[in-house]
């Protein structure tokens, strides 16, 4: 196997994305969860990720995971192709923007960025997921108003679950108009 030479560092990477968010529940944000903000972590890789320790940053606001954050589980171990929710519900000092743009990193120890996210606004009790997943109305090829990197409302909130993948539509593409009201 390849060793670094000198001069050469060996970064991790981690196979993980924000998937999903709830920067806008109904009522109040800091509502004990499920009420209250929540993010989803997906491990989309071919080994588990331990997530202890990662950071949450949003503009001068961090939050630092830990199994007290994540109510389905007390392991911050993300399984192949699973998702780890964290709870906001207990910070006053890590929230998500309700209006106006924002932007989320999932950060690794060491200042390493894994991945970010960003959004422009929000709809009271609806999820934020990524544009090009089927879920946000994308189609089964991914695409959605050109705009990968900012996150879109969800067809309905899957917290603690991988959003479904919805297949592609194969059915008649003929209209057919059989009433006309004035």
């Amino acid at each position: 196997p390849h060793q670094p030479q000198p001069g050469e560092t060996n970064t991790p990477t981690f196979n993980l994305s924000i998937h999903e968010i709830m920067p806008n529940p109904v009522g109040n944000d800091e509502n004990a969860y499920p009420a209250g903000e929540w993010i989803e972590i997906h491990n989309y890789g071919t080994e588990p990720v331990n997530i202890s320790g990662f950071k949450l940053k949003a503009s001068s606001r961090t939050l630092t995971i830990d199994s007290s954050r994540m109510p389905y589980t007390n392991s911050t171990v993300l399984d192949v192709n699973s998702v780890g929710l964290i709870s906001l519900s207990t910070s006053s000092s890590f929230y998500l923007k309700n209006s106006g743009q924002d932007s989320l990193a999932l950060v690794a120890p060491g200042d390493l960025i894994v991945d970010s996210v960003d959004w422009t606004s929000t709809i009271e009790g609806e999820s934020m997921i990524e544009s090009n997943s089927s879920h946000s109305g994308a189609g089964p090829d991914g695409i959605a108003n050109g705009q990968i990197e900012f996150l879109v409302p969800s067809a309905w909130p899957t917290p603690n679950r991988v959003n479904p993948i919805w297949p592609a539509y194969s059915g008649h593409t003929d209209i057919e108009i059989t009433e006309i009201y004035p």
